[in-house]
């Protein structure tokens, strides 16, 4: 956040660490209550850009938690359930911003051992939960005898499965998910909202228009070549 050009998105906005005016806390409302304890700052962090706060990195800002505030892997597991159920809130509050979230990831499944994990997390729920629990105990042999790979695969899929069974209390089946995250925006998109950039008048003149002009989608093009497209719901308000 402290390199120069970084572009500030909600993701940036983490409680732990942050300080506001309390007239721009309420102006947008402070912290929605409905969050369960997860992401709710990242949620507080989509308003606070909407309503075109400004947002720096104070490099001497430091927090001090609590020992009691320590995590171990039971609450690690459990905030990443969190975690899942906040993001689908943020969905629906937010829906342009849908295609940032790592929900996103879940709508693509490979491999056997995703297929069997989506198995658990979707049908088997309560049991898939038990086998999580089960699994989550060979982890502390595996650290001492040293398996650090296998301990940090194991304990990336743990943490995939606890995720994505948060997701499912809030969305049931994976058909419904990827319809949630494909499904279109709920405003239209019309000329004002489609940018055509000349990266020929520089990056930091392409910067200033997107920062002004908050587009939906963005054309970019080096004087009459085509260069790319960023498409509708891959820029939003949110994260421009």
């Amino acid at each position: 956040m402290q390199q120069p050009g970084h572009r500030f998105s909600y993701s940036d906005i983490l409680s732990g660490n942050l300080s506001l005016e309390t007239r721009m806390f309420h102006h947008v409302n402070g912290f929605d209550s409905a969050f369960p304890c997860a992401h709710e700052d990242y949620e507080l962090g989509i308003r606070l850009m909407n309503a075109d706060a400004a947002v720096c990195f104070a490099p001497d800002a430091f927090a001090l938690h609590h020992e009691h505030e320590s995590t171990n892997l039971s609450r690690t597991f459990q905030r990443a359930r969190l975690e899942g159920r906040a993001d689908v809130l943020i969905g629906y509050r937010h829906p342009d911003i849908r295609s940032t979230l790592p929900l996103v990831a879940l709508q693509h499944i490979s491999g056997v051992l995703e297929h069997f994990v989506h198995l658990l997390a979707y049908r088997c729920g309560p049991l898939g939960d038990a086998c999580a629990c089960l699994i989550q105990l060979i982890l502390k042999p595996m650290e001492r005898l040293h398996f650090h790979k296998r301990w940090e695969w194991l304990y990336r899929g743990l943490r995939y499965y606890w995720y994505l069974r948060g997701v499912a209390e809030e969305i049931p089946t994976h058909r419904e998910l990827v319809a949630f995250i494909q499904e279109a925006l709920p405003y239209p998109i019309h000329d004002a909202l489609n940018l055509q950039i000349d990266l020929a008048d520089g990056i930091e003149s392409a910067e200033q228009r997107l920062d002004r002009d908050r587009p939906s989608s963005v054309q970019l093009h080096y004087r009459q070549q085509l260069i790319g497209r960023i498409p509708h719901g891959q820029i939003g308000r949110a994260h421009v």
